[in-house]
This record gives C-alpha cells, structure tokens and sequence, in this order.
C-alpha cells in the first residue's frame, strides 16, 4: 500500500517535515515510535532514513516516508561515508526539512556534514552511547572526536544519554554548554513491559542476557561466568538471546557460540521478537557490556517486567540500575564478580522478587516513554521547532 494512503500529505507544506536518520530502521521502530507518531498525528511529514532492514516495512505502514542510506557500522570507510554524506543531502534537498534528527554516531557525523547543502533548518542529535571508536582508540577515535568538535556546534542541541558521556564532550570542548542536552536513556513503554511475577517460579531459575551478538557486549563474560556458577548450581538456567552483525569487527563468532552450546554452558535463543514473554519468565537479567552504551534499553525492559538486573559499572549502564536496590553492579570484564553477583541473587528469591519490585517502580517513575518523549519534544520547542507539547496524559 502506498504511503500517501495512509496520511494525506497533499496540503502539509515544506516547513512542516522532519527528518529522522539513524542506523537502521529497528533503531527508530524500537525507541522513537511514539515521537514519530505524534509528528504525524500533528499533521507533519514525517520521513525517515535507514538502511534497508526489516522494520522498514513498518515505518511504511505508519504513513512514514522510508529513504536509503547506507551507513557502514564497520569502522572508517571513506568511500562509503562519502556516498553516504552525498545520499543525505540529496534527500535534504528533496524534503527541504525545517527539522532533522540524526541518531547514531555515523548519522551524526554524515548527516550534520550534509546539513551545508539545506538553509534554515534546525538540527538535533542524539548520541546512544560513544561505542566501538571511544574503546579502541587509535585513528577511528581521533576522526571520530575531531568530526564531533567540528560539527556538533552546528547543530541546535545534542542530546546525551547518560551525564559521563556529556561531561566529557564539554571537557573536551567537543561542544558548547548551552547546546549539551541530558535525557537519560530513549525510555521503556510500561504497559508492553510489565511484570508477571507469576511466571518467575521455575523450578530451574532462569538467567537471561539479550545483546547484539558482539564480544564488546559481554558475551565471553557472560558464558564464563554461566561456566564458574554451574559448577555450584548445576540446575541454573543460562539464557543468551540476540542478533547477529556480522559486518562489525567486533562481531561474536558463530562456531564460539555453538561450541558454547555444545558444552551445554548456555542455551542460544536466537533473536527474540517478542523479548517481554521471554523477560517475564526471567529470574535474572544479566548485560555485562562495555561497550559505552548510551542506556542500554534492555536493562530497562527487563527493570519494568520486574526483574532483577545485573550489570557492569560503566557509563551508560550504571545509569540503569540502583547497587543493591534494583540489581547489582560488577567491575567491567569480571567473569568472577559477576558469577558472585548472579550467585547472590540466586540463593534469595525474597530479594529478587524485592529487587525486581522496587526497578519496576523506578522505571514508572523516571523512564516511561512518554516521559521520555514529553521530554525531546520540548527540546524541539525551546530551539524555535513549532510543534505541539506532548502532555503525558495526552
């Protein structure tokens, strides 16, 4: 079905299109639906640029306009990054936008680049996290930071989702105060992730990490902390769940993981599409990422079904959790401190089911989605964007 039968756009005239770039197009199916929907409920044209997954059929489905770009998630590319660059301000030119918001670190870079070519729009970022760059070092980092300092000022705001990340782009001088906006974490939709505390009683206790199958997430860490805790409780259930990216350099391999199966160490699920039946079943959830995450989602979805999370103290994922009120946090790349941890958790029922209590009531608190978007909108407003407040009670 074209897209033109789901919202008349006839009649909207160009000030009022958005533009929303990001990696891919499960990026903003997954944490910015109810920003895109409230665009087009206001009577914008709303477009969006990914590279071509699954969930573009989705956003075709919404009455929102889909645009190719390919973003290489590897690492520098110049050939790439330069069609990439040429391909955004084409579709800036086309759409003439008075706003776009690029998510994503090469989005960000590319995209603010391409915003030369196009007057009198404002510009957003959002950055989820510094990622694979800011860990190794080397030449990537050094493009990476100097591309920031020279184009983030450009923009209007860029919004940071955990405090570490934008205290230390101010301390680098990566970008103006008055322009480094903080709102923690893309948000959690509370009515689809909600607990079940009935389904929490297996007999086998249930430990569950769902990642982006890269060594930077934890993976090795998790399974050997699944190996160091089966010796003590062979009857404990060891869950890993995501998919693969194969095109990143830090991508897991395969036949680590089968040969981890074969062991019997864990259970490989696969990606799950309907990740809240599998957190509802879930005695502990388990992210030991050092990746520099923004705010890893997951560890929000699993606190808003009611359960437990153990994660590492970093940036992004402390953010997450509360030490010993929500879950526990564990010293990065500690397989042992974070079996202890894992053990802690699974000689106390008492203290998972308290545990799990008091996140979900944190993340109805501070993360709802609507509370996350009521916030972005207001960006939006106070950089001169005319768009309608969104009320929580909307």
């Amino acid at each position: 079905m074209s897209n033109h039968n789901k919202i008349n756009l006839n009649h909207i005239s160009i000030e009022n299109c958005v533009v929303f770039v990001a990696n891919r197009g499960f990026s903003l199916i997954n944490s910015r639906l109810l920003l895109m929907q409230w665009f087009l409920s206001s009577g914008w044209k709303v477009v969006a640029v990914t590279s071509k997954d699954d969930f573009v059929e989705k956003l075709s489905s919404l009455g929102v306009i889909w645009e190719e770009a390919w973003f290489d998630r590897g690492g520098l590319s110049l050939l790439q990054d330069i069609q990439a660059t040429l391909t955004l301000a084409q579709i800036y030119r086309k759409y003439q936008p008075c706003l776009i918001h690029h998510f994503n670190a090469k989005p960000i870079l590319l995209g603010n680049l391409a915003t030369f070519c196009i007057n009198r729009v404002k510009v957003v970022n959002t950055l989820t996290g510094l990622g694979h760059a800011f860990i190794h070092g080397g030449l990537t980092r050094f493009l990476a930071a100097t591309g920031y300092q020279l184009l983030l000022s450009k923009g209007d705001a860029t919004i940071f989702q955990n405090n570490d990340d934008r205290e230390l782009f101010l301390k680098e001088g990566w970008i103006p105060e008055d322009k480094a906006k903080l709102i923690v974490s893309s948000g959690v939709d509370t009515k689809r992730f909600a607990p079940n505390y009935t389904q929490h009683n297996n007999e086998a206790p249930q430990v569950l990490m769902v990642a982006r199958l890269l060594w930077q997430k934890g993976v090795r860490e998790f399974v050997e902390a699944a190996r160091i805790v089966k010796q003590r409780y062979p009857h404990v259930c060891f869950n890993l769940a995501g998919e693969w990216d194969l095109v990143h350099p830090d991508s897991v391999d395969q036949a680590w993981i089968q040969e981890t199966v074969k062991q019997e160490m864990i259970n490989f699920l696969g990606y799950l599409k309907n990740i809240e039946e599998h957190l509802c079943s879930t005695s502990i959830f388990v992210l030991p990422s050092f990746y520099r995450e923004g705010v890893p989602r997951v560890l929000l979805e699993a606190a808003a079904c009611g359960v437990p999370v153990v994660t590492v103290d970093v940036p992004g994922c402390r953010e997450a959790v509360v030490e010993g009120i929500t879950g526990k946090l564990v010293p990065p790349r500690n397989s042992q401190a974070l079996a202890d941890a894992i053990a802690e958790l699974l000689i106390s029922p008492s203290l998972r089911i308290q545990m799990g209590k008091a996140g979900r009531q944190r993340i109805e608190n501070n993360f709802d989605i609507r509370m996350i978007t009521e916030k972005q909108i207001n960006i939006y407003r106070e950089i001169g964007v005319n768009i309608s407040p969104l009320s929580i009670t909307s």
